[in-house]
């Protein structure tokens, strides 16, 4: 008695207070006035329904809305409910959706009861809809907040004051709608372990249907974005199944979830070595695409995060042949401990050939081929590199030369984020021989395989199981189509379909394919065209038309046609062919086969036929037909119709035989019999790059391009450059070190080793590699001469930037006491000097894993074409870019790039010159009046030097000119930067050239920048005429 009074009570509050709401609703629509607003925000009941739910008070988010009126319809003791706003809308409580359209007038609705209430008042009368009915019921004051909602739905979520935290939705749309309710919700957890190089990360996944709503999710999916510089391991469900959708986005399709049931996925990641420090997000979003609806999708998505450090112990490559080199980076070493055994690699010592408190370079040991493991002393964790001969730099050839390039082989930045696996069937889809990362480079080296590039792109070539395009001879081929009374459409279609799947594996690009049908009169459907992309499409656009047979066939008249069109567009070189794809041609006759046979054999002309068997049609129906085949070298196939299996072998054959003149061959045997022209290696290697670029998975590749060098103390008043400098009197004003304490690598031809061994060297090297490095594209033993110069450049260029002072031998260096790395990257290759790209990046990686302060580049691609330029600045785009960003981000330090601007005479600045962090320099003329006549330059540019008749230290000793170019101008730039790094070792790249720019400059040509001589000459002025902030404090 006692529960029906307090429920008759509250019944009686609850009407009182939606009669109220009622009156209001006619006053207001939406908020209501603020008044009204305001008081009912105030209401006790309301406060603390919003402190019981989120123990906040209700300006935290909430909104109180006065809705035009809740509207239940009685049904016998059981109430369906709705919520209106806007005039139209659905109302739900757990387990029900119920729906009202204003038109009909009419409810579909589920039997549920509305929170307990018993035996409500209903109100007939409506202030709103007529003949809707009210319900009054308590607990009456409830408050609610809006949220988003599903498929652009508007939900509500309402708190009941006095009860349990029950709750229900009302979720408004435009359009009625009405079905069952679940909703999910996603949870995670993030796992991370450190397996150097390798960050691995493991996400677990765990989605649930509430079990406030009892209906079962019957096709949930959920969808993981994974950050960029991740690769997909493995993604594990609980029940069904999951599919990567792309480099970045896993599908995971769990089908069904019961009511208050779960199902989990666990996302297995490793985070590139190349990755910057940092933090990387991964989302999941979790959605049943049944018929039910989710009313709430605040809880459909969950973000995991993961701070990331890069890995201790980073190698480039990861696949190397014994006696190549590898860079390790990413340390912090105490070099007085490391001892020569303490690199080891499957247990076996590596040689050291340089080494830094933050980076080593190392000799890879004899090994077998296989997995190897890569350990340092004192450094945490392992290394993995693979040992493979295939894995060699190749030597560059006089062919490579004469295409500026090393043939077969690709640079390729891969988008982030690809999986070992994507990563792997990528390098099946192109052939690849190898495909060889280079991590702190963000690079891959891909070989191209013995046989010609797949071009697995165009459609047809998926399923190839040969494709000769670039080795096959060029033919022309005319496919003779019989579409007489004969010829049933059904069996035609599949037929051609397959043909020209074949063709596309068969035929070679240069090859071109005509079309002609014929029954009673022949008609040329397609005119000759190349086998390619176009012709394809063009084609199968034919075959989506109705191809009806009708009348008899003329097969006379169609061969003398077919000629006709071969003879009428002709071919200068190659083979020409007709192919007939027939089904009984014998009715009628031809009538002079010699004829035929003779005009075939004159003009070069081989006629094949594959002939369709069927239930009137027998090989001696094609005997006109064979007869002139077997006359032009070749012969007929036959294929039984039943066979529908058979249809690719006997297509295939067909082809082989017929175009290529392979007979008595079965199955595959027929495709290894294919003949072949010598492949066009660089052709291809350009042609793999275009259809690299246009990959998705691709964000760019590029040639291994060949580049150049860029030419020409009792002797330091014949360097007239130096004098031209303001040295060596600006040693005792401004840099009394005289470069002491500095780095300069300078990547280049090396270095003559025999001038640092003297008793008063003319060349002192760093004791981080003393005897330089080489990573020339040379064979393996080569590179054991180290930095060893045979060809004299970079001799001089070393000599330029830091000849030793006071040794009594020849001149002087800008910087004399600042150490030397000469890094050899050139070779003689065909005659003529040359360098890769991949060399020379090998060499950048290595100069900023060692921590040098200064590189110095005098090369670039000497009289290259602009589309090889363009492609050059963009690849040292995204290797400095790379390097700098990888060094910023893990506190190392930048070394200052000083590169030389071309010597073409021409308005662009060579790469890696054109780089904005690296310093351009051209030269100037000996009188320092105006720009050389072979300096580049451009808006690129930022400074000059005297680039003509200096004189230094050459191979072997002597005191010469070593010619002219800008070569010689960029190490006096590298000198003046060691210089200043000697003083104010803290200075920043930026700062060094502010510094340059600022107080050892002498503007010539116009004033300020000017893009023939940047901001002006490089020069250290008398003490007396330095600025002011310039002028080094005491």
């Amino acid at each position: 008695m006692q529960d029906a009074r307090e429920h008759r009570h509250i019944c009686r509050v609850l009407g009182a207070l939606l009669f109220s709401l009622l009156l209001i609703s006619t006053l207001s629509t939406g908020y209501g006035s603020e008044a009204l607003y305001q008081e009912l925000l105030q209401t006790p009941e309301v406060t603390a329904i919003c402190r019981e739910v989120e123990s906040a008070d209700c300006t935290q988010g909430w909104v109180l809305q006065l809705v035009e009126g809740i509207y239940l319809k009685a049904n016998s003791s059981e109430i369906q409910p709705e919520v209106w706003a806007q005039g139209k809308g659905r109302f739900t409580i757990p387990g029900t959706i119920l729906s009202y359209s204003r038109t009909l007038q009419s409810w579909s609705s589920v039997e549920t009861r509305f929170l307990g209430c018993q035996n409500p008042t209903l109100n007939t009368s409506s202030s709103v809809f007529q003949g809707t009915t009210h319900l009054s019921c308590g607990p009456a004051v409830y408050a609610f907040r809006r949220v988003e909602g599903n498929d652009g739905y508007t939900c509500l979520r309402f708190f009941f004051a006095n009860l349990p935290r029950e709750l229900f939705w009302g979720c408004f749309t435009e359009s009625p709608i009405s079905g069952p309710m679940a909703d999910l919700s996603i949870q995670d957890s993030l796992h991370q372990e450190i397996e150097s190089p390798y960050v691995r990360l493991t996400w677990a996944l765990t989605v649930q249907n509430e079990r406030v709503f009892s209906i079962d999710a019957r096709d949930v999916r959920v969808t993981v974005d994974l950050p960029l510089g991740v690769r997909l391991q493995n993604a594990t469900p609980s029940q069904g199944t999951c599919q990567p959708e792309s480099a970045v986005t896993v599908v995971c399709s769990l089908g069904l979830i019961l009511s208050a049931g779960t199902a989990t996925v666990e996302i297995a990641m490793t985070v590139d070595p190349n990755v910057n420090s940092g933090t990387l997000s991964a989302t999941a979003t979790a959605r049943d695409y049944g018929e039910t609806f989710d009313p709430l999708l605040e809880n459909n998505t969950t973000s995991g995060s993961a701070t990331v450090e890069s890995s201790g112990l980073l190698v480039s490559p990861l696949c190397v042949a014994p006696g190549d080199s590898i860079t390790l980076s990413g340390l912090a070493l105490d070099l007085a401990a490391l001892g020569q055994d303490d690199v080891q690699i499957n247990e076996k010592p590596a040689k050291i050939l340089a080494a830094s408190g933050t980076g080593l370079v190392v000799e890879m040991p004899s090994l077998p081929e296989g997995a190897a493991t890569v350990t340092v002393k004192g450094v945490a964790g392992s290394a993995s590199v693979t040992v493979e001969a295939s894995c060699s730099v190749r030597q560059p050839s006089g062919e490579d030369v004469q295409a500026g390039f090393i043939a077969g082989e690709v640079l390729i930045f891969l988008k982030p984020g690809l999986s070992p696996q994507e990563i792997e069937q990528f390098k099946a889809d192109y052939g690849f021989k190898s495909l060889i990362e280079y991590p702190a480079l963000g690079f891959y080296r891909a070989v191209l395989g013995d046989t010609p590039f797949k071009g697995f792109q165009e459609p047809s070539l998926v399923s190839c199981r040969a494709n000769v395009r670039d080795t096959a001879p060029e033919v022309d081929l005319l496919l003779l189509i019989d579409r007489s009374g004969t010829m049933d459409e059904a069996r035609l279609k599949p037929l051609l379909a397959e043909l020209s799947h074949q063709m596309y594996c068969l035929l070679s690009h240069g090859s071109r394919v005509s079309v002609m049908a014929y029954n009673n009169e022949p008609k040329l459907e397609l005119g000759f065209a190349p086998w390619s992309m176009a012709q394809y499409e063009a084609l199968s656009k034919w075959l989506a038309q109705p191809l009806l047979s009708q009348n008899t066939s003329r097969l006379e008249q169609a061969l003398t046609a077919a000629l006709d069109a071969l003879q009428n567009s002709p071919r200068p070189d190659g083979s020409k062919h007709i192919l007939v794809i027939t089904r009984g041609p014998a009715l009628p006759a031809v009538k002079d086969v010699q004829a035929l046979t003779d005009r075939a054999r004159q003009e070069g002309v081989t006629i094949h036929g594959l002939g369709m068997l069927g239930s009137f049609f027998f090989p001696h129906s094609y005997e006109d037909l064979q007869n002139i085949s077997e006359a032009t070298g070749r012969g007929l196939l036959f294929w039984a119709e039943e066979q529908r299996w058979a249809m690719s072998d006997v297509v295939m054959r067909a082809l082989v035989q017929g175009v290529y003149g392979v007979t008595g061959c079965e199955g595959e045997d027929c495709l290894t019999q294919i003949p072949a022209i010598h492949a066009n290696l660089p052709q291809e290697t350009e042609g793999v790059i275009g259809l690299l670029n246009r990959d998705p998975r691709v964000d760019q590749a590029f040639a291994n391009d060949l580049v150049d060098t860029l030419q020409t103390d009792p002797h330091i008043g014949d360097q007239e450059w130096l004098l031209g400098l303001g040295l060596p009197q600006g040693w005792e004003d401004f840099f009394p070190h005289e470069g002491a304490g500095v780095t300069i690598a300078v990547i280049d031809t090396g270095a003559d080793l025999n001038l640092t061994r003297a008793a008063s060297p003319e060349l002192v090297l760093s004791s981080l590699a003393p005897q330089g490095l080489n990573f020339a594209p040379v064979p393996a033993e080569l590179k054991r001469t180290l930095g060893q110069d045979d060809l004299g450049h970079g001799t001089a260029v070393s000599t330029i930037a830091a000849a030793s002072i006071g040794n009594e031998v020849n001149g002087a260096g800008v910087a004399p006491r600042a150490a030397l790395i000469p890094m050899k990257v050139f070779a003689v290759v065909g005659g003529e000097v040359k360098a890769s790209n991949e060399a020379v990046a090998q060499a950048l990686m290595s100069a900023f894993s060692l921590g040098v302060d200064v590189i110095n580049m005098s090369l670039g691609c000497q009289g290259c074409r602009s589309s090889t330029e363009s492609a050059l600045r963009k690849y040292y785009e995204k290797v400095i870019n790379n390097l700098v960003q990888k060094a910023s981000q893990s506190k190392g330090k930048l070394p200052v790039i000083v590169a030389a601007s071309g010597n073409d005479g021409e308005p662009w600045i060579d790469s890696p010159a054109a780089h904005p962090f690296v310093l351009a320099v051209g030269s100037v003329q000996p009188d320092f009046g105006g720009r050389s006549a072979f300096s580049n330059y451009g808006p690129e540019l930022d400074f000059v030097a005297m680039g003509e008749e200096t004189e230094t230290t050459v191979v072997g000793g002597a005191f010469s000119d070593a010619g002219s170019g800008t070569s010689f101008a960029a190490p006096q730039v590298a000198g003046l930067v060691a210089l200043i790094l000697a003083e104010e070792p803290g200075l920043s790249p930026d700062s060094v050239k502010d510094k340059i720019r600022e107080c050892f400059t002498v503007d010539i040509g116009r004033p300020g920048f000017d893009e023939e001589t940047g901001w002006g000459r490089i020069w250290i002025p008398p003490l007396q005429e330095a600025k002011l902030e310039c002028v080094r404090k005491r």
